[in-house]
């Protein structure tokens, strides 16, 4: 997300002329160096800003500035920031978590880490500061300090500056002396500093009677203390002034800061009120506000006398009041001529657009109430923005203009309908794609962009079709944008091929699929849209599992797992995900179940981290057969349900055909009531037998229709399946369809016919290794397996495969006899997942050890805990364990 970083954000605050050296403080801040934080929280006009950058300019240690305000609630902007601001001390650091901010869909936990990683190679020790951390709302962003708080290398001291306590658990850090604190009653002036500020540095040769008095009534406040000293500058009876006050904060400033604006020459008290409403000025920006020639000197004025300007960079060409010192200016600005903000405002808006500074004349046209010029600015930037995947700014600014506004402008209804589109919104994006439409027709005929906004709006609509299930409409509609988009839309076009491919890996059509993804890879790649490139390659590696082609499928899962650690910065995108599924599906098939597992699980934590529905819908059906074969047949419908949940939303051919899975994982766990009834719906429906989105669903109906003895309707079904396979160049799927023609044909007596369908699915089968297809099929192919070795047809395949069988009977007969699924004397029998989970708790593991060993999530090893305390009938560790020795389980 190549956010566009203002450096005047990053400029660590100027000494200022008028700084009292606060010795008790800076040696508190130098003291809680050896800690990971130091938070400075006090209200506006303590001196928390200004405290900070002196400590740091009298430190020996480098110190990188960030300060914050309302847009940096949006994370990847955030992070941009924060590691930009550590460039300015190691510019070596930081090149790879950029990339892979630009590459990710949302920053993840493994982002994290690599920042982390890149902050521990700055080659000094450094003071990060967060400066004005209160402008942080955002969870996320709370959540990535928090991250970054528990895990800091020994290089970092992080200092946040605020108005308030931010939410992060400080307790904790406080409990283990991790944080340094200083708070108002810290910052409050004592006598001594308020005597030394107004007499050594303001000259007001006051009396010891005169300071305490001003310093009880302010209460030490330092920004009041400052107004006082320039109230009192040429005063002749400066006693009658300090009587003269009293009271809370509020009074004092509202007293204070009329008394100094009165003191200043009407053009001066003009430009402090006039420019109060920008959150940073140059003399340039103030001149032309302003309609005047005079800001460079009245700034050097301003800077000159104290008068609560801050300079932000070494040039002085940009400055910035002291936030309290603006917010009374504006104030009275808006008693004063609340006639002149709208002008004021959209002169503003006008100098910082031309002037490249979009983001911040949005906010002035917004406070102008000038919508149209709002929505103008948004306008040019917005589409750059939602491709960009900057979504929280682009929300926050739709919520913001009135429909009728968007509807005008066909850009601005593309942006966000691609906006809401990425979150998931799909319902949101036909409304808003219509209004564009609208809008190009009322416009002049043959506007130079019509051609290319109905490009994008057909390109949209693909990604709704696709959304929605309907892959073939996908396919049409792709086809029909890519003719409308032009040389120059190369990054649309990456991820719209990526679209297109997948819809016509969903209809089984395999090379139009395979060029197509091979195309959005490069696209993809030569645009940095790294996430859908690793998509893209991933699915490569889907399409070769259906062609049969494990050992390629493997290399290109590798390949990705590669390629996303690469852009991760050493640790892989969640998009990785990808490649860890497919990889999992492939050490299944070759019957490595310990391989099987770690894959898949780490493939569907890496998709959790950005709820990546493809991955995890993949990843838990196979997951879910896994554990059916690891005897874990409550961890197998723990998968299902996950994979259940996610289905309406899926973009794969899986989500359409859960059924399907579902009735193959219910078969194998022995629940053939259930299947049975789907069946005789499934019979009733009507599809072409060579139709590739109903595959998974008519090898299920052919299986459970097997399964209750009645081959020759699984024939019916199968042998359609196998011309339309073997046309499509599925290998892979036609040595899944031919073993199940070989059991359907032995079983309607056709023994011959059986064992020539059996021959060629393992001559298909023998080269790629495949296993558990024939495995998965129980003893009736194991029947079929010992005659084939008879019969001399694959002998040394057959015979592996063979050793095999025995190799699971022997384990299931070994469980039998410990009690592991068999003669246990209970009345809900504990499962073979569930014994070992019993065993590891009598070995004295913890939970998290018990879910690292077994490689399954924290959540699944609770959900055995609960299941094995049911079944035992106890409530706790100690006496599950006591139970399960007495019935001689462990």
């Amino acid at each position: 997300m190549a956010t566009t970083v203002l450096m005047t954000k990053l400029y660590k605050p100027v000494r200022q002329n008028n700084f009292v050296e606060r010795p008790r403080l800076i040696d508190k801040l130098n003291k809680g160096l050896d800690r990971r934080l130091t938070l400075v929280s006090a209200p506006a006009g303590f001196g928390k800003t200004t405290l900070i950058g002196n400590w740091i300019e009298s430190s020996n240690r480098a110190g990188a500035w960030l300060s914050l305000d309302k847009h940096d609630n949006d994370l990847p902007q955030f992070l941009t920031y924060l590691i930009t601001c550590v460039q300015q001390i190691d510019d070596s650091i930081g090149a790879t978590v950029l990339t892979a901010l630009n590459a990710s869909q949302a920053p993840d936990q493994d982002l994290l880490v690599g920042l982390v990683n890149e902050l521990a190679r700055v080659r000094e020790k450094f003071i990060l500061v967060l400066d004005d951390y209160h402008m942080i709302e955002s969870e996320s962003v709370h959540e990535a300090v928090d991250f970054l708080l528990d895990h800091m290398p020994d290089n970092m001291h992080l200092v946040i500056t605020g108005r308030s306590d931010p939410p992060l658990p400080l307790a904790r850090l406080r409990v283990r002396g991790q944080m340094a604190e200083i708070r108002a009653a810290d910052l409050k002036f004592t006598t001594d500093e308020a005597a030394l500020f107004f007499n050594d540095f303001m000259n007001l040769e006051l009396s010891v009677t005169e300071i305490a008095a001003l310093e009880a009534r302010t209460e030490g406040w330092i920004a009041s203390l400052n107004l006082a000293a320039l109230s009192l500058q040429g005063r002749e009876n400066k006693h009658d002034f300090i009587a003269a006050f009293s009271g809370g904060h509020h009074h004092i400033m509202d007293y204070l800061v009329d008394e100094v604006l009165l003191r200043q020459p009407p053009e001066i008290q003009s430009f402090l009120l006039k420019t109060s409403i920008l959150n940073r000025m140059s003399a340039s920006l103030c001149d032309f506000m302003l309609q005047i020639q005079t800001s460079v000197e009245n700034l050097e004025r301003l800077e000159k006398n104290n008068l609560f300007v801050i300079q932000l960079d070494d040039k002085r060409q940009w400055y910035r009041y002291h936030h309290l010192f603006a917010d009374f200016l504006q104030l009275r600005l808006q008693k004063q001529a609340p006639h002149e903000l709208q002008k004021l405002h959209r002169r503003a808006a006008q100098w910082l657009r031309e002037n490249g500074f979009t983001h911040e004349a949005i906010d002035h046209a917004f406070a102008a109430g000038d919508v149209d010029m709002a929505a103008n600015i948004i306008d040019s930037i917005s589409m750059r923005m939602a491709m960009e995947s900057q979504l929280v700014v682009l929300a926050e600014w739709q919520s913001q203009l009135p429909e009728e506004i968007v509807a005008a402008r066909p850009w601005l209804c593309i942006s966000f309908a691609w906006s809401h589109l990425l979150t998931g919104d799909v319902e949101a994006v036909e409304p808003l794609l219509q209004k564009a439409e609208t809008a190009i027709a009322g416009r002049e005929p043959g506007a130079d962009d019509d051609t290319e906004v109905r490009g994008y709006i057909t390109v949209l609509r693909a990604f709704i079709a696709r959304a929605l299930g309907d892959f073939r409409r996908a396919i049409e509609i792709s086809l029909e944008a890519r003719k409308k988009l032009s040389e120059e839309d190369l990054a649309i076009w990456g991820i719209l091929a990526l679209n297109l491919g997948n819809s016509y890996l969903a209809c089984g059509e395999l090379d139009r699929a395979d060029k197509t993804l091979t195309e959005s890879a490069t696209a993809c790649r030569k645009t940095h849209s790294y996430y859908a490139e690793i998509a893209a390659i991933s699915n490569r590696s889907y399409l070769q599992i259906i062609r049969g082609r494990l050992q390629e499928a493997a290399k290109t899962a590798q390949e990705v797992i590669l390629l996303g650690t690469e852009r991760g910065g050493g640790h892989p995108l969640p998009a990785t995900g990808y490649g860890y599924v497919s990889l999992g599906q492939i050490f299944y098939e070759w019957n490595n179940l310990s391989e099987a597992e770690s894959n898949l699980v780490r493939g569907i934590e890496l998709g959790k981290k950005i709820n990546e529905v493809s991955i995890l819908m993949r990843g838990n059906l196979a997951l879910a057969r896994l554990r059916v074969t690891q005897g874990d047949s409550d961890g197998a419908m723990v998968a299902l349900s996950h994979a259940q949940e996610l289905a309406p939303c899926c973009r794969l051919p899986e989500g359409p055909q859960i059924d399907g899975w579902e009735m193959d994982i219910k078969m194998a766990l022995s629940n053939i009531e259930e299947p049975r009834r789907w069946a005789d719906e499934y019979a009733n429906q009507s599809h072409k037998p060579d139709d590739y989105l109903y595959f998974i669903l008519d090898l299920a109906f052919a299986r459970i229709r097997l399964k209750q003895g009645r081959p020759t309707e699984s024939l019916g079904v199968l042998e359609p399946l196998l011309a339309a396979a073997e046309a499509g160049g599925r290998h892979g799927d036609m040595v899944e369809i031919l073993a199940l023609i070989a059991l359907a044909q032995a079983g309607d007596g056709e023994n011959e016919e059986a064992m020539t369908a059996l021959q060629k699915a393992l001559e298909l089968g023998e080269f790629e290794g495949y296993t558990r297809t024939f495995i998965d099929n129980g003893e009736a192919m194991a029947s079929l397996l010992k005659e084939a070795v008879s019969r001399d047809i694959c002998r040394d395949y057959a015979a592996k495969l063979l050793k095999i069988f025995s190799g699971e009977s022997g384990r299931k007969t070994s469980r039998r006899a410990g009690h592991t699924t068999g003669n246990q004397p209970l009345v809900d029998p504990l499962s073979d997942r569930e014994l070992e989970v019993v065993a590891l708790v009598a070995d004295g593991l913890k939970y998290q050890e018990i879910a690292d060993k077994l490689v399954v999530s924290l959540n699944t090893i609770r959900t055995h805990s609960k299941n094995i305390y049911t079944k035992l009938g106890v409530d706790s560790r100690t006496r599950a364990i006591d139970k399960a020795r007495e019935l001689k389980l462990i």
